[in-house]
């Protein structure tokens, strides 16, 4: 069952024998998915980099505060959030097009985060989500690094434009 299982995932049996043994599968809970790993994995990898305008003029990383702007791939994806799995998959959602609607609700998110904590003349004005995006190849070809602006956000809506004295109500 497992075995034939597997093969409807790859196309290698018809959708008609996964029908079948789908009451099966699920009550034994072995109702597994593979396509992580195969037939044909992920190619796509990267990180996102948020840097971000000060008042002050300085460019900061949003995502890092305190350590200076660099679009190197970390060395611990883990650290770049309390939380690490968490953030890493809403990250991930975030550079999938089906879940480009969340770009703004992550974008705000970030302005506030920072600029509840910033001091005085220091809140970030504007800030860019940028995904470094680094395509599997295959072995012996070098990889390249491409950097995709995701989203560019004003963290501060700009002062309403000044009434005009002589419009009549």
């Amino acid at each position: 069952i497992v075995l034939s299982w597997n093969l409807v995932s790859i196309q290698a049996l018809p959708v008609a024998v996964a029908v079948v043994e789908t009451p099966l599968i699920r009550m034994l809970r072995l109702d597994q998915v593979w396509n992580m790993f195969a037939p044909y994995p992920w190619r796509d990898d990267g990180w996102f980099v948020v840097p971000g305008k000060r008042e002050d003029g300085v460019e900061v990383d949003v995502l890092r505060p305190g350590e200076p702007l660099s679009y190197a791939r970390p060395g611990y994806m883990s650290v770049t959030h309390e939380t690490p799995i968490r953030w890493r998959t809403y990250r991930n959602r975030i550079w999938d097009r089906d879940f480009a609607i969340q770009r703004q609700e992550y974008a705000r998110f970030l302005c506030r985060d920072w600029n509840i904590r910033a001091a005085p003349g220091q809140r970030v004005l504007s800030l860019k989500i940028v995904y470094m995006l680094e395509r599997s190849q295959p072995p012996g070809v070098p990889t390249s690094v491409e950097q995709r602006v995701v989203w560019r956000h004003d963290c501060v809506a700009p002062p309403p434009a000044p009434a005009d004295e002589d419009a009549v109500d």
